[in-house]
């Protein structure tokens, strides 16, 4: 039996790729019959020399134009007077439900290996065929059969062996199901829990992009006739090409509508652009719109060995613009706080306007927002709160400054204090005489104050102990002082009598 192939046409009638394209098969003969409605549709899609006698369509996730035609001198179905059987009108629809994806960045049906799939046959034809004209003549056909398989896009020669499923969950290499074709009726064939036998190779993405040497399978569906221990094919859809992996066609995605992968980890989750929640306009790696929760730690770069001209910022002048900022309470319009997932609309902050006057580099103008009333916020400004959070950072040290020079200052007034006190005790010390004075002085030293610690307590007993040494030693000197002068003048006194004495000897006569 000689096939020749047409060149396949694409048919994309249905504007969702998940729901695929239109599958026509068209097998062509020389004699008319059947439906005149139906041959008059499917002659326009035949070349003027020949006339449409079959036309097989699949709906659903494997659908794509291809067009037989059928060598007219060696293809021939007869009944049983050994006329024509008529038109063979053959529809068979497959539809997926589990296990297909459409990927807009591979252009193909993905499926994974171990979901099932389901095929829906339709078979109908005007007179029920009972002989088949092949190349040793007429032959009587024994029954139809229905086979499914798969082929590799890349060698068509090459078939795939398609499972299914048993009751007790063993896997089977699928058996060509045997029909029937009772003449003016549609038989209708299911074939479910099938799945395919391998996976396609070169699977693996490049850097997130669909890798340049991927292999493709094609599912053909195919009526037989089967006379004695040969079959003969009657017919045959050939699907799009399809990627079968091993995992969730899902975690392949990074380029359609679905940018999410797997990452090294299986754990991990990677999506190669920018993700919005509640949002359909992400400007950012990240926007969300509503309330997060973090129950860890938000990391941010921060090594001297990934930056260049670090310079000291002003502190003072950071604690300046922290005392001009205003801290106000508000509320969120409802419209606004709709659109943006807030629930909470009473908050306290600040004013990005005013900031921006203070610090122009925490606010960032991010467009137009159009709140859910329609009403539109032109250049909406937003605030970038970790650099005030820095800027209060400076604030609090250039405080710590201040305080500690305050802390200086006290300390130097506590030092003079102690130095007056010093000098009015010794004032006191000089003015007292007696040993009340002195009973007094001590019974005031000796007078704890309760308010003071134990260090200060020991250090003011340590220097009463000094002072009264000092005051000892003092005395002590004083009183020496006070004897030299009265030894002086006794000494003096001395002096001046024995003198006087001598002169009043030299001035007795007789002496002379």
């Amino acid at each position: 039996m000689h096939w020749t192939r047409l060149a396949p046409k694409s048919n994309h009638t249905l504007s969702n790729p998940y729901a695929g394209l239109c599958l026509h098969t068209t097998n062509l003969r020389g004699k008319k019959g059947g439906d005149q409605s139906l041959r008059n549709h499917l002659q326009e899609l035949a070349p003027p020399a020949l006339m449409v006698k079959e036309l097989m369509v699949v709906w659903g996730a494997l659908q794509v134009l291809v067009e037989w035609v059928w060598d007219p001198i060696n293809y021939y179905l007869g009944n049983s007077t050994g006329q024509n059987s008529g038109a063979l009108c053959t529809t068979a629809t497959t539809r997926h439900y589990k296990g297909f994806n459409y990927s807009t960045a591979d252009e193909s049906f993905v499926c994974q290996k171990k979901n099932h799939f389901q095929v829906t046959v339709h078979i109908g034809v005007d007179a029920e065929p009972q002989y088949i004209k092949t190349a040793s003549g007429p032959q009587e056909i024994d029954f139809f059969q229905i086979k499914v398989f798969g082929v590799k896009l890349e060698t068509p020669s090459h078939l795939v062996t398609i499972e299914q499923s048993q009751p007790d969950r063993s896997k089977k290499p699928f058996h060509p199901v045997r029909v029937s074709l009772p003449g003016g009726k549609i038989t209708r064939v299911t074939l479910g829990r099938l799945h395919f036998s391998e996976t396609t190779a070169n699977n693996m993405r490049k850097k997130g992009k669909p890798n340049p040497d991927q292999r493709y399978f094609q599912m053909v569906v195919g009526l037989y006739a089967v006379v004695k221990d040969e079959s003969f094919p009657l017919t045959a859809l050939v699907s799009e090409k399809i990627i079968v992996r091993a995992s969730n066609p899902g975690q392949f995605e990074t380029d359609g509508d679905t940018m999410w992968q797997r990452g090294v980890v299986q754990e991990d989750l990677v999506c190669q652009g920018r993700v919005g929640i509640n949002t359909d306009s992400p400007d950012e790696a990240l926007v969300v719109c509503g309330n997060a929760k973090v129950m860890g730690t938000i990391m941010q770069p921060s090594d001297c060995r990934a930056k260049e001209n670090i310079q000291q910022v002003d502190s003072e002048q950071q604690l300046k613009r922290i005392n001009q900022m205003k801290i106000v309470e508000f509320d969120y319009k409802p419209e606004f706080a709709s659109k943006m997932g807030i629930d909470h609309t009473h908050q306290t902050g600040i004013i990005a306007q005013e900031v921006k006057e203070l610090l122009p580099s925490a606010v960032k103008d991010v467009g137009d927002v159009i709140c859910s009333d329609g009403e539109k916020i032109n250049n909406f400004l937003m605030v970038d709160k970790e650099q005030i959070f820095m800027e209060n950072v400076g604030a609090v040290q250039q405080l710590s400054k201040l305080t500690d020079n305050l802390e200086t200052r006290i300390n130097e007034l506590e030092v003079w204090n102690r130095r007056l006190a010093k000098l009015k005790s010794l004032t006191g010390s000089l003015r007292s005489t007696g040993r009340p004075q002195k009973h007094s002085s001590m019974s005031t030293i000796s007078i704890p104050d309760a308010c003071k610690t134990e260090k200060v307590q020991r250090e003011e007993k340590s220097h009463k102990y000094r002072r009264c040494l000092r005051h000892k030693v003092f005395q002590i000197s004083v009183f020496t002082l006070l004897a030299t002068m009265a030894f002086c003048v006794i000494s003096i006194t001395t002096l001046y009598l024995v003198n006087v004495k001598e002169e009043d000897f030299g001035t007795i006569p007789g002496n002379r």
